[in-house]
């Protein structure tokens, strides 16, 4: 080691603070490159699972007109690595039963590797099947049967059809005692019958294993009323007519899904790629299957599958926040570094007067930011990974129920590391090269000098100071003035560091505001814990009625609500049209060549205490909107770029009236029917208090009374659904499933889903808030590096004006007013920084939600209050330091 390192080496020891705070800069931002990249591949691996758990292990899947010569062409496909069926073995009489409602089984078989390869089927006890003689129970079966089985027992089914009274056959109907019939209007319909079961063969299987709760959506049929699933093992051979085809991709494959898919299918790849974007239909016989889906899921979490806006606004925002995460570290350890030149300036200059060169020079700059960096990446990557660890424990806690039994995984790859690795050393390169180039520019004779940082040109006029700081701050404020005026170069390197910090701080405010309205719009509020419906439809509005009272009385119901929706149309017209905005052309629909254009307005009404109540959270007399209807005017759509904006049906201030029809048919002779509805109020964004309440942000809304409803509406058009906030929901389940032997409602237990909310808000808050703590931390760190050393530096100037009189009152009115310039030239820079960021952000976030820029008012007073506090609270430690020291001993001290 040559004897300039052995200094930098021996300088590092002496400068401890600056030292320890420069790699602590290094470390914070490693670790946070580190994190955001682990936590990314985390992320990515955990969807991955949770889809693969969730739908099953495939990338195609297909169904109706499959033959085993369909099964051996895709086997032998170079693009295809596994093929799995699932086929219908048929409805089988269970032998004994519990629920009366509920006496059938339906066996599905599977390929034997499918149980374990492609779908989601954890087992409570056993094995799965290896052929079709051996047979796998679900939870549903097990609780439904009023015979315990074992492992290892046999049971014998009775296979056959449910018929009708008729003899008809009941084909896909949930209900017992229900099946389908086509009404006058060609819409299948339920309708009650007398239904029995014809035994068409009986087989007999060996119980080998029983499922836990958890098994994927694409083959469950735990949600039908009266068949509980059970499984077997598929015979390749011998395929049904209501066969499926799940059909797994290689690598290849998978990133030319468009090419393997069409080959498959024998869709053309551009018919192909516009019916996966909903802009094609297809023909009938144009493919061979009935059924084709591409699972465009799973291949976007593995990023092949990505739609442009998709891949745009990740892209955008990982650009945005890496770039934040780069700068605000490139500052610090620039920061550091050029402070380090100044305090070594005389040091470099009596180098360079007994040899060094100015390469020496350089290289021994270089030398330095290498060994922080030797000291600070490797302490940074082990946080990084222990941070993401602690995360991802977190994150299981949290969201225990989130995933159906699927846990979040631990992923830092090696490419995360080394792109914190590669990321911090071009950091430090681009850091310490400047100061390296300075030092070794520097003249000797100025470096010995020390004149350097502050020049005065020789036809310069005297700095004048303005009338009102020498009135405000007397003698002391003037010198701060002036000091701050000729030693710009230590001034700007202490502002840069603030305006930096704050605009960082403003940028990831606004990131954390826009992503938390981001998955608000996915996982909103909830107001309910149980979702009701029927089975069967409503024939009369006092039968809705009475299903309310019923369940409003039952025990433990703390509020229930019933909301009813329809469908109103406006046809085309003159006097439609000059209501109509400019943005209508976006949400009409073309109901026939012949025609004209039909705008559906989506009706939504309450019972009669809730639409009291919302009436009264809008501000609205009952009594004057009752007969009337409430007008929500904004709606959302794709613009030609495929981004999602927020337009207007109507011009708010013309619209006084709609005239409405039930049917968008123009055909159906029903179509004539209308009805006139007056508009008591219009809003042209959705208030608060309904915000959450409407089932989509494509549509417009028009607010109106069950009693209009029931007066305009036959019940054949109306939808409906109970929504009930349980004081235990599991309880109040069970409570209304047995009402009527399961016969009557449906209920959804969604307290799983407020709670997933909850704890996707918290963990939202938790990344976005630690990362701007940490970022908080790097400026903080900046500034306090910058402050404290530019206070030390100038001891002697403090001590040469104490020593010719300079008071403590005048002294410290002197810090004062340069913290206030520090602080005010600070925000006045980095506050429309961190708002020109925030749009940055908002532009990213607006390519797929409809929002609009909001000024982040609470991040920017923060920031106010932060920069004042921290840069006065520096200064004081700073000048706390320096009032210690003994000036004549300052004074002599570097004189040479």
């Amino acid at each position: 080691m040559n004897t300039l390192n052995k200094l930098t080496l021996k300088n590092l020891k002496l400068n401890k603070s600056r030292t320890i705070v420069t790699i602590i800069g290094i470390l914070l931002s490693t670790a946070l490159i580190t994190v955001v990249a682990g936590i990314a591949a985390s992320g990515q691996q955990t969807m991955i699972n949770a889809e693969i758990n969730f739908s099953g292990d495939y990338d195609l899947s297909l169904s109706g007109n499959i033959t085993d010569k369909d099964v051996k062409e895709i086997s032998t496909n170079r693009n295809v690595e596994s093929v799995y069926i699932e086929d219908n073995s048929g409805v089988a009489q269970m032998p004994t039963y519990k629920n009366e409602t509920r006496p059938y089984a339906y066996i599905q078989a599977l390929s034997a590797q499918a149980f374990t390869d492609c779908f989601n089927l954890p087992l409570e006890s056993g094995r799965y099947p290896q052929n079709s003689s051996e047979l796998l129970l679900t939870q549903t079966f097990v609780l439904n049967s009023a015979q315990k089985y074992e492992i290892g027992d046999t049971i014998t089914l009775e296979l056959g059809e449910r018929k009708t009274a008729d003899g008809e056959s009941i084909i896909d109907v949930s209900n017992y005692n229900k099946t389908y019939k086509i009404n006058e209007n060609g819409e299948a319909e339920t309708i009650d019958c007398e239904e029995h079961f014809e035994t068409q063969s009986t087989k007999t299987f060996k119980i080998v294993g029983i499922l836990d709760e958890y098994y994927s959506n694409s083959i469950s049929m735990s949600d039908y009323n009266c068949i509980s699933p059970v499984f077997t093992v598929a015979d390749a051979n011998k395929i049904s007519d209501e066969a499926s085809l799940y059909v797994k991709f290689t690598d290849e494959g998978e990133r030319n899904y468009i090419q393997t898919s069409s080959q498959i299918t024998g869709l053309s790849e551009e018919h192909l790629r516009e019916y996966l974007n909903q802009s094609y239909e297809l023909e009938k016989g144009e493919i061979k299957y009935d059924f084709f889906r591409v699972q465009t899921s799973l291949l976007s979490y593995k990023g092949y599958a990505l739609s442009d806006n998709s891949l745009q606004m990740f892209f955008t925002l990982a650009a945005i926040i890496i770039a934040i995460v780069i700068v605000a570290s490139v500052f610090v350890i620039r920061n550091s570094f050029a402070i380090s030149i100044t305090e070594k300036t005389k040091l470099y200059g009596m180098l360079s007067s007994v040899g060094a060169t100015s390469r020496q020079i350089r290289h021994n700059v270089l030398f330095e930011g290498f060994v922080l960096a030797l000291i600070g990446i490797p302490l940074g990557i082990l946080l990084g990974v222990g941070v993401v660890a602690v995360l991802i424990q977190l994150l299981n806690v949290l969201l225990v129920d989130m995933l159906n039994g699927t846990s979040f995984v631990y992923s830092v790859p090696v490419f995360a590391i080394v792109l914190a690795v590669a990321l911090s050393l071009l950091t430090i390169l681009f850091s310490t090269l400047g100061s390296a180039l300075r030092a070794s520019r520097i003249a000797p004779i100025d470096a010995v000098r020390g004149n350097n940082d502050i020049k005065i040109k020789k036809k310069q006029k005297a700095y004048k100071c303005p009338k009102f700081i020498k009135k405000l701050f007397g003698t002391g404020g003037e010198i701060a003035y002036k000091n701050l005026k000729r030693s710009r170069k230590k001034y700007r390197t202490t502002v840069i560091s603030i305006v930096v910090s704050v605009a960082v701080f403003i940028a990831v405010s606004s990131f954390i505001q826009y992503g938390t309205e981001y998955s608000s719009k996915y996982y909103h509020e909830i107001d309910y814990n149980l979702s009701v419906n029927r089975y069967d439809f409503y024939k009369e509005f006092d039968e809705i009625n009475s299903d309310f009272e019923t369940l409003s009385q039952l025990d433990g119901v703390k509020n229930c609500r019933l909301e009813m929706n329809a469908v109103g149309y406006l046809k085309s017209s003159d006097k439609l049209d000059s209501v109509l905005s400019s943005d209508a052309k976006y949400y009409s629909g073309d109901y026939g060549e012949d025609e004209g254009d039909l705008y559906d307005i989506a009706i939504f009404s309450f019972d009669d205490k809730t639409y009291k109540q919302k009436l009264k959270d809008l501000g609205l007399d009952y009594d004057k909107v009752k007969d009337k209807g409430v007008l929500l005017n904004n709606f959302e759509y794709k613009d030609q770029d495929k981004k999602t904006k927020k337009g207007e049906l109507f011009k708010a201030d013309k619209v006084n009236s709609l005239t409405l029809s039930e049917s968008g048919d123009p055909s159906n002779d029903e179509y004539n029917k209308t009805f006139d509805i007056e508009i008591a109020k219009v809003y042209n964004s959705t208030p608060e208090t309904l915000k959450y309440l409407l089932p989509s942000e494509y549509s417009v809304y028009l607010i109106v009374s069950e009693d209009t409803l029931k007066n305009n509406y036959d019940m054949s058009y109306i939808g409906y659904s109970f929504f009930i906030d349980a004081k235990n929901a599991d309880e109040l389940e069970e409570t209304i499933t047995e009402l009527d032997g399961g016969q009557t409602f449906e209920v959804y237990n969604v307290e799983k889903m407020a709670n997933m909310y909850n704890a996707m808000t918290l963990v939202i808050s938790i990344f976005a808030y630690g990362f701007i703590i940490v970022i908080s931390l790097i400026g903080v760190t900046n500034i306090f590096n910058t402050i404290t050393t530019n206070m030390r530096l100038r001891s002697k100037e403090f001590a040469m004006l104490k020593s010719i009189g300079m008071t403590k009152r005048e002294f410290n009115r002197m810090i004062r007013l340069e913290s206030l310039f520090y602080g005010v030239k600070s925000l006045i820079i980095g506050i429309p920084l961190g708002l020109l960021s925030g749009h940055g952000i908002f532009k990213a976030f607006s390519m797929n939600l409809a929002t609009d820029f909001v000024v982040p008012y609470t991040a920017i007073l923060i920031s106010i209050v932060f920069v004042f506090a921290v840069v006065w609270l520096i200064m004081r430690f700073s000048i706390s330091k320096v009032q210690k020291q003994n000036i004549i001993e300052t004074i002599r001290k570097d004189n040479i």
